[in-house]
């Protein structure tokens, strides 16, 4: 499982970086795209800090300028990179006591918050794709099978 955990956190480095990439040349900025990115990156902050048992550190919905959204995105990388290769296989079934940003508490494992975390990704560059789509450009290709044979051809 965790192999399989460090291949899509690698695919969803991928795809925030074509994503973010699309984003920043769009000929006239797009708000909406600039902040379901930001959203992204700041989920994926709080659900690591929940992992790491650290209280919230950003905003749910930051509104954040396009050079320091390129930072967020590979130190962000970077950390969840760091906690999956020292997190064994037991330690990703090990369930994690949480607090919601609203005051609830929850129970759940490792390997299902990284599974959140990912697909909740996905789901908002699809919208971001449809906003770069409704502006009259065209969104990059994405899918994960796409990043599975840009690797193949590396």
């Amino acid at each position: 499982m965790k192999t399989q955990f460090i291949n899509l956190l690698r695919y969803n480095h991928w795809a925030n970086t074509l994503v973010l990439r699309s984003i920043s040349t769009l000929p006239t900025p797009n708000l909406a795209a600039n902040n379901l990115f930001a959203h992204i990156l700041a989920a994926q902050q709080i659900w690591l800090n929940r992992l790491r048992q650290e209280g919230p550190s950003v905003a749910v919905w930051p509104i954040l300028p396009l050079k320091t959204l390129h930072t967020w995105m590979k130190i962000s990388h970077n950390d969840w990179e760091a906690c999956l290769s020292f997190w064994g296989e037991e330690a990703l079934n090990e369930s994690i006591s949480y607090q919601t940003t609203s005051g609830e508490s929850f129970l759940n494992t490792r390997a299902e918050i990284i599974t959140h975390v990912l697909n909740h990704g996905t789901h908002h560059r699809a919208q971001i794709s449809a906003q770069i789509r409704a502006t009259g450009n065209t969104p990059p290709a994405i899918d994960y099978i796409v990043f599975l044979r840009s690797l193949a051809n590396h």
